[in-house]
């Protein structure tokens, strides 16, 4: 496993924060058994540890969310309050409780809207080989590993406790979802079967409780980047991040040509799935406006008449 001595020290970070012992230290009764799989993501942060305990046939579980939480760094321009830490914080706020921080780590647990079944998703994750896949680094049929982490795709690092027996494995650069699997980009026979196992455990998200930025948000805008964004009821504007335009060809979503309607000097009524980011972070961007609304999909887009923002939603 020559990967380990590079990911096991961060992973020991987020256990600690967690208040448990690094698994490949626990100690459980004969017929207990712990998973722990360990999914990151080419986007850095923040990244999920699912945890699973069977204790005599019952089966529990937890989702933890963890980042780097490090001290400001001023040569960076970060302040006090305005770190990766403090932006993870305010992104998950709604969906993760009881954060904390310890060696460098910040880590919350996950709430869901109502408690997965976790048995089941376990008995998923061990039908694609859970306890049997090999680790690819002693299998021949992977090229030599040089160190270095694959800047695309998700890596899943998987541990494994029954009893007193041990053993771990874990898969890098894989496609974030089974759907976007490429079977040319294979490396093995095995990677499949990764796939589907993170794709099981993360089944889990789909029970989250919403975060509390991370909505629908309802406003007008030109729709360029750049411009101006009111929500609906606001009295101050933000910066719409994103291009209108562009995102509704994307979606097929049909909007009005500006030659006809004159809609570009009116703007937009729109319905988009955003988060704001907090006002500390549009100042750092440079941004003219107290925050930057980032727009992920467009819900709804039509001229704006006026009328729009009083009809009840």
């Amino acid at each position: 496993m020559p990967w380990a001595p590079l990911y096991f020290p961060g992973y020991d970070s987020v256990t600690t924060a967690a208040g448990l012992p690094p698994l490949r230290a626990a100690s459980l009764p004969p017929g207990d058994r712990e998973v722990r799989v360990w999914v990151s993501t080419p986007f850095g942060a923040p990244n999920v540890l699912y945890r699973f305990r069977d204790h005599r046939g019952v089966v529990t579980g937890t989702r933890y969310d963890y980042w780097p939480a490090l001290p400001a760094d001023t040569a960076a321009g970060e302040r006090l309050g305005e770190t990766i830490h403090d932006l993870m914080v305010y992104r998950l706020r709604g969906q993760c409780a009881g954060v904390r921080v310890a060696g460098g780590t910040g880590l919350c647990r996950a709430r869901f809207q109502e408690s997965p079944d976790w048995a089941a998703v376990l008995r998923g994750a061990e039908a694609f080989g859970l306890w049997t896949l090999p680790d690819p680094s002693t299998r021949a049929w992977r090229r030599p590993w040089d160190g270095s982490v694959p800047a695309d795709g998700s890596a899943l690092t998987v541990e494994l406790r029954d009893g007193a027996a041990y053993r771990t494995y874990q898969y890098r650069g894989l496609p974030s979802h089974l759907r976007r699997l490429d079977p040319a980009r294979l490396e093995g026979p095995t990677e499949l079967s990764a796939v589907a196992i993170a794709d099981t455990v993360r089944s889990v998200d789909a029970l989250l409780h919403p975060r509390d930025v991370l909505r629908v948000y309802r406003g007008v805008t030109l729709g360029e980047p750049g411009s101006a964004f009111r929500p609906c009821g606001a009295d101050e504007s933000w910066e719409f991040q994103g291009d209108l335009r562009a995102s509704a060809a994307a979606q097929r979503l049909a909007l009005p040509t500006p030659a006809s309607d004159g809609a570009r000097d009116r703007g937009y009524y729109v319905e988009v799935f955003a988060q704001p980011t907090p006002e500390w972070l549009a100042r750092r961007q440079g941004s003219k406006y107290p925050r930057i609304l980032q727009a992920f999909y467009v819900m709804e887009a039509r001229p704006w008449t006026g009328a729009e923002c009083g009809r009840g939603r």
